[in-house]
């Protein structure tokens, strides 16, 4: 009984182990895609896919930066916004 649970405990042990290791080379994969851009005249800047727009808005004292899928069809992407003031 206790080699049987020993060889599943490292058995499991060793799955993580790659399971991890194929997030960390899509997680690398992902951030390279990325594409640094200044958010108007904020100094801050967003690091997003380059198939994605940012889309500014103005108040009296503060501007909204929006993103999202340039491609106005495409729903599976994500969108938000940043506030500043």
């Amino acid at each position: 009984m206790i080699v049987l649970l020993t060889t599943l405990t490292l058995t499991s042990c060793g799955q993580n182990n790659d399971h991890k290791s194929v997030h960390n080379s899509a997680d690398t994969t992902f951030i390279k895609s990325l594409e640094k851009r200044e958010l108007g005249k904020s100094k801050y800047s967003i690091s997003l896919p380059t198939d994605y727009a940012i889309y500014e808005t103005n108040g009296e004292d503060f501007s909204v930066y929006y993103f999202n899928p340039a491609d106005t069809t495409n729903h599976t992407g994500i969108s938000g916004g940043l506030v500043f003031r």
